[in-house]
């Protein structure tokens, strides 16, 4: 699979036209550095493009929950990495939400997120629904 890092939303653009891009790993960037710097809705606009996407810079539980809305639609996405984004609990109810509606998700990287017992609770319950999630990782969670 084919990865390019990418920052601001010209550089999307040009990686999405690349021969064999399969995902990229997004720096989602407030106080932005970048004059044109990309935002999760950039990225949820190209969601249905791609079959893997990292995302860093502390989305939230806000952000994912605009992520989770667009993943209940997704026909494509096979692995999500989250890592360290801070979307704790409510971030997950969103996510196994999510997840109960997905059929393409086969790897999701949550670790590092201050999920808890309530999180990691919706995360099992939407595994009975789920039948192609098949790694889940939650290292150095609450």
């Amino acid at each position: 699979m084919s990865y390019e890092d990418v920052k601001s939303k010209n550089e999307l653009e040009k990686a999405l036209k690349g021969p064999g891009l399969k995902g990229v790993i997004v720096s989602l960037n407030k106080g932005s550095l970048f004059s044109r710097a990309l935002s999760l809705q950039d990225v949820v606009d190209v969601l249905p493009r791609l079959s893997g996407l990292g995302l860093g810079n502390n989305i939230g539980a806000e952000g994912t929950k605009a992520l989770a809305a667009a993943l209940e639609k997704n026909r494509k996405l096979s692995v999500l990495y989250l890592g360290g984004n801070g979307i704790g609990d409510e971030g997950a109810e969103a996510l196994a939400s999510a997840l109960e509606k997905n059929s393409t998700l086969s790897k999701l990287n949550l670790r590092d997120n201050s999920i808890g017992n309530e999180g990691a609770k919706a995360l099992a319950a939407a595994l009975e629904n789920n039948s192609t999630l098949t790694e889940l990782y939650l290292r150095g969670n609450s």
